[in-house]
């Protein structure tokens, strides 16, 4: 094999690392984006729960909250307001990892066409050289 051809296949494999490690990424984005939509989910129902118990005009209704392994008893006000502001924090994390999602596809589907047009111009498939 020339100095050339092994360079070229030097930056091939590189470029092959790359596409895999970029698609890893995806998946633990992928991951914890959906983990924060599960915790959303949960956080948007404990709200829905504690505006039934305020619509009911239990401003003093007795509420627990969950304090490492400990049940502590909580004025409902404040509960709510843990809830909404976790439920901030949540929604704004949901958006940095959609934002980083859709970077990261973009990447993956250019550099996967990058690779396609490379594989297809030296004879050999995806399978051949992954």
């Amino acid at each position: 094999m020339s100095v050339l051809a092994d360079v070229l296949s030097r930056g091939l494999r590189e470029r092959i690392n790359r596409f895999q490690q970029l698609q890893g990424e995806l998946q633990t984005i992928v991951l914890r984006r959906q983990q924060i939509e599960l915790q959303l989910r949960e956080v948007d129902a404990a709200l829905k729960e504690v505006d039934k118990v305020l619509g009911k005009g239990a401003n003093e209704a007795k509420v627990y909250k969950i304090i490492g392994p400990i049940l502590i008893s909580a004025s409902i006000e404040e509960v709510k307001k843990e809830l909404e502001d976790k439920k901030e924090v949540l929604e704004v994390r949901l958006k940095t990892l959609e934002k980083h999602e859709a970077l990261l596809k973009k990447q993956v589907e250019s550099l996967r066409k990058q690779l396609e047009q490379e594989l297809r111009s030296s004879g050999r498939t995806v399978t051949e050289a992954g």
